[in-house]
C-alpha cells in the first residue's frame, strides 16, 4: 500500500471529497473501488478529472442510501446506453460524485457488466484507504463506452509497464 501526499496533487478539492466518501464507505464496511479518471490519475496516468466515480458491490441499497443521505444524493434512472442497476449523484464540497451499483453499458446489441469483484489495489491518502479499480476492467468499460481517448491512455500505460 502506498501513501499518497495531497501536497503533490493538483486536484486537492477532489482528493478531499474522495477522502470524505472513502472514510464513510470504509466506516460502514462497504466493498467499493474508485474508477474512471480519478483512478487513472492516482495511478499516475495523465488525464483530467471531472468527477469521482465509485463502484460499490452491495445489495444493501437502503442502508447505503441512508448513509449517503447526508449529502442529499439524487438517484438516477438507467438510460438506453447506461443500464446501471443503481446510480446515485451527490456533491461533496463542490465535487460531483457518481456512485454505481451494478454498472452496465449497452453496446452493439450486447450488455457489458463491470466486474466489481475484479482485483483492486489499495493506496492510502491521509491515512484513509482508497481502493482502486482494475485498469484492465476499466479498459473493458471504456471500450464498451467507445471512449477512444481513455482506451489509448490505458493501453499505452499497460504496454509500457509490461515491458519493465
Amino acid at each position: 500500500m502506498n501513501d499518497l501526499s495531497i501536497g503533490n496533487f493538483n486536484e486537492k478539492e477532489q482528493l478531499n471529497a474522495l477522502i470524505k466518501i472513502a472514510s464513510l464507505l470504509n466506516r460502514y464496511g462497504f466493498k467499493w473501488s474508485l474508477g474512471a479518471s480519478m483512478m487513472l490519475k492516482l495511478r499516475g496516468l495523465d488525464v483530467s478529472v471531472d468527477d469521482l466515480d465509485i463502484i460499490i458491490q452491495t445489495d444493501e441499497i437502503k442502508r447505503l442510501e441512508k448513509i449517503i443521505s447526508i449529502y442529499n444524493f439524487k438517484k438516477e434512472v438507467s438510460s438506453d446506453k447506461y443500464r446501471t442497476t443503481h446510480f446515485y449523484e451527490l456533491n461533496i464540497d463542490n465535487v460531483d460524485i457518481d456512485i454505481m451499483i451494478g454498472f452496465k453499458i449497452s453496446t452493439d446489441g450486447s450488455l457489458y457488466t463491470f466486474d466489481d469483484s475484479s482485483s483492486t489495489d489499495e493506496i492510502k491518502i491521509q491515512g484513509v484507504t482508497i481502493y482502486l479499480s482494475s485498469l484492465e476492467e476499466w479498459l473493458k468499460a471504456y471500450t464498451a463506452m467507445n471512449r477512444k481517448d481513455k482506451i489509448s491512455v490505458i493501453e499505452n500505460h499497460l504496454n509500457e509497464n509490461s515491458m519493465n
